[in-house]
């Protein structure tokens, strides 16, 4: 991993014997990255980092800045520049940096310790509170060495994963282990204690600058892009079939092309595969399109425990293939984070306040996962049972409280911190483990000035595919993949199905024929589709071309090996219904109903539990 931190903060306290050692196993448990241990007046902070990065921290007389992360100024900005900007403007100067960051200051001087994350809580940083001390940790594995720790599972943060595929507040899946909250400052010092949140999401079109749309975020961008790229000699560019990767394609000076090796991954004929390679042709960089192993979820399943926490969406495991490519240590310029800026998934209200709030929590928050009904029947552990309204609770609270005046940039707020920042927290957590990763979209300026950004150009991402089409002609003439269907990019098409069978349903749906023609006619061209899909191998047919991979397929390829995990008595006992599981098994094998994701989650549950003993 690029990094890993853990420290037993007990200001003036003293440590038990041992914690040092404990702190530096848990950093270091592979022994093959560079490790430094601070001790002080504060406690103990071991750190680890991979050989190919910096020194991760500064010193001056009695005071030392640790840098977990990266942040930019107008470009990169080291330990020691950091500690620069503290000696000359204080810990503010710390805070609304760009970036995923967090830092510490150690003034032995002042008797003061002072903790500054970064304004979209994408650095993750754990804190539990022991006997005799609060400890923290970049990774939940890293606890498995502190034997004061005594590890039980959290039931809403087992429900959250259940119901939504990850995790949506500060929890985590250990009772009593919760994460640093975005914008945090703590600090502790001769006063005592003291924590605040320097900033918080808002949405006021009136006080953006980006009525230009298009025009107006091309520099931003640009800029984005270049101060964290830097002078970087090699670039990884992971290149999908949709908008985010090919916006920061089309981006890149064309100086760092020849240095950039492109990849795409998912199944044989996704669409993602295919349309990543046309936008590599066009930008004449060079490509490798990466096979997905065969019983995906079994291979990867170990990394996702440790890399990812356990709070892992089976979406995302195509992700771990990208740790099999590429040069170690090269930049990967990652496009992670754009749905929650180029609001892709925008909601509009319903009739009705209650059909508005409960449309956002089917679209937003259960999508594939457990519905109310579902978990009742197989879940019999009651806190976690209540949690599910509990987390329509905390979606209700986000809601009312959430700096916006209309329901759609409500719902994008609740999108950027309930959904996104948790999932592209762990997404670029797992890449750091290879590459310096650099996500230009998560960029704190541009987000903040995205955010207010006027309605219209919000709107069926019109400013988004608007830029990509002001930068590269060539590239907006490509496609773009849809969950399920091939789509033209230009800005105002209306969803327009580009492949055949797609589009000709949509024909019908919106012709003037009688309903139960349009029924007989639909139900003939899914049928045909069908048809197409088994006699081609999935190469014709509309065959969810727009997912990395077939998840009922992995679950089919090895139905003994998934049964075996869902059916365990041991992780069964106190938490699960087996005949109710069973039933559920039985209906997806049948094809009455797609359970693959709720499997899924189980399963990683089930994984998570037997790898902490809970």
């Amino acid at each position: 991993m690029s990094w890993q931190i853990a420290a037993a903060v007990a200001p003036g306290l003293p440590l038990g014997a041992g914690v040092r050692t404990e702190l530096e196993a848990a950093v270091n448990a592979s022994g093959t990255n560079l490790c430094a241990v601070l001790e002080g007046f504060f406690g103990c902070i071991a750190l680890s980092w991979s050989r190919w990065r910096a020194e991760p921290f500064a010193r001056r007389d009695r005071l030392t800045l640790v840098l977990i992360g990266d942040c930019y100024g107008e470009q990169a900005l080291t330990a020691d520049q950091l500690l620069e900007r503290y000696l000359i403007q204080g810990s503010g100067a710390l805070e609304g940096l760009n970036g995923r960051y967090m830092v510490w200051v150690l003034d032995e001087q002042h008797q003061r310790l002072e903790l500054i994350g970064d304004p979209l809580g994408l650095r993750k940083l754990y804190v539990t509170d022991l006997k005799d001390c609060r400890l923290f940790c970049s990774h939940l594995s890293a606890l498995r060495h502190v034997r004061a720790f005594h590890p039980r599972l959290d039931p809403y943060g087992a429900a959250q994963l259940l119901i939504t595929s990850h995790l949506c507040d500060e929890h985590s899946l250990l009772e009593g282990v919760r994460l640093i909250a975005p914008a945090a400052h703590l600090s502790w010092g001769p006063e005592g204690y003291t924590q605040r949140c320097y900033w918080a999401p808002s949405i006021d079109p009136t006080r953006g600058d980006l009525e230009g749309g298009a025009e107006a975020l091309q520099p931003l961008l640009e800029h984005a892009l270049q101060r964290q790229v830097g002078e970087s000699d090699e670039l990884t560019l992971p290149l999908s079939g949709g908008l985010d990767s090919r916006l920061l394609a089309g981006l890149l000076p064309a100086a760092l092309r020849p240095m950039t090796h492109s990849f795409s991954y998912g199944h044989a004929h996704s669409y993602d595969r295919r349309i990543g390679r046309r936008v590599a042709k066009t930008l004449g960089i060079r490509h490798q399109r990466l096979d997905l192993p065969a019983r995906l979820y079994q291979r990867y399943q170990a990394q996702a425990l440790t890399l990812a926490d356990g709070e892992i969406s089976i979406e995302a495991f195509p992700l771990f293939r990208l740790l099999e490519a590429g040069v170690e240590g090269s930049t990967l310029v990652s496009g992670y984070a754009g749905d929650w800026i180029s609001s892709k998934k925008r909601l509009h209200p319903q009739e009705g306040r209650d059909r508005s709030l409960q449309y956002l929590w089917q679209k937003l928050y259960v999508r594939k996962g457990f519905s109310a009904r579902d978990l009742e029947a197989v879940v019999v552990h009651p806190q976690v049972r209540e949690g599910y309204e509990r987390l329509q609770q905390t979606m209700l609270e986000a809601f009312d409280s959430a700096c916006a005046d209309t329901f759609a940039d409500k719902a994008q707020l609740l999108e950027f911190w309930h959904r996104q920042r948790r999932y592209v927290s762990y997404q670029l957590n797992v890449l750091e483990t290879r590459f310096r990763v650099c996500a230009p979209l998560c960029d704190y300026e541009l987000v903040r000035n995205w955010l207010n950004m006027p309605a219209h150009w919000k709107e069926q991402q019109r400013a988004y595919r608007s830029l990509i089409e002001r930068i590269s002609p060539t590239l907006a003439a490509l496609p773009v993949a849809g969950s399920s269907r091939l789509q033209p990019l230009q800005a105002g098409s209306g969803g327009a199905r580009l492949d055949l069978i797609g589009g000709l349903r949509q024909r019908v749906l919106q012709s003037n024929l009688s309903e139960g023609a349009r029924w007989r006619l639909n139900l003939l061209l899914r049928g045909g589709g069908r048809g197409l899909v088994a006699a081609s191998g999935g190469w014709l047919g509309p065959h969810n071309r727009g997912l990395l991979v077939h998840h009922d397929e992995d679950i089919r390829q090895d139905t003994e090996w998934f049964f075996k995990r869902l059916m365990d008595p041991q992780m069964a006992e106190g938490i699960y219904n087996l005949d109710a599981l069973r039933r559920m098994w039985e209906e997806h094998l049948s094809g009455r109903q797609d359970h693959s994701v709720r499997f899924n989650n189980l399963i990683v549950l089930s994984a998570f539990r037997r790898f902490w003993s809970l």
